[in-house]
């Protein structure tokens, strides 16, 4: 992985992707080389292999936000805006308390006409991450998005 970032860092592209793969060889369950492998494609501009990448890096630990944000960003450089608010919802409920999600998830708004929480919204759907639940509806109460409601100021980041 040191090796990785070292090529990566000086940006030699195919040898930290081949670098982070053969740590994936070692250690099939090791979330940061499937995570950094897509980062690699997103900077070379590779979004959908990024994307490929992000999504098997949450395959791996779909509780820990960074790839689910990443794969947001990747979409939304695709042009493919839903998707990426969808994605930053997805973060922020996998680890609602880290301020990266919160603040990603509050932006997109700021850079679409598709935010990912808005406060007319009151149901979202996600697609669950645990396959016997099928899929997963969340109904926000209007009033816990108002301004004056501590928990409103939470969710809006």
């Amino acid at each position: 992985m040191r090796e990785g970032e070292a090529a990566f860092v000086n940006g030699d592209y195919p040898k930290a992707i081949e670098l982070y793969q053969r740590a994936l060889l070692f250690d099939p369950n090791l979330y940061e080389a499937a995570l950094f492998t897509g980062d690699v494609y997103f900077k070379s501009a590779e979004q959908r292999k990024a994307a490929e990448w992000f999504a098997r890096a949450v395959s791996i630990n779909p509780d820990r936000e960074t790839a689910y944000r990443y794969w947001g960003d990747s979409l939304m450089k695709q042009g493919r805006v839903t998707e990426a608010s969808d994605k930053f919802v997805e973060a922020f409920i996998a680890e609602p308390y880290n301020r990266l999600a919160r603040a990603r998830n509050s932006s997109v708004g700021r850079e679409s006409e598709c935010p990912a929480w808005s406060p007319t919204s009151r149901t979202f759907q996600l697609a669950s991450r645990n396959n016997l639940i099928g899929n997963t509806t969340i109904t926000l109460d209007p009033s816990t998005l108002k301004k004056d409601d501590k928990v409103g100021r939470v969710l809006r980041g």
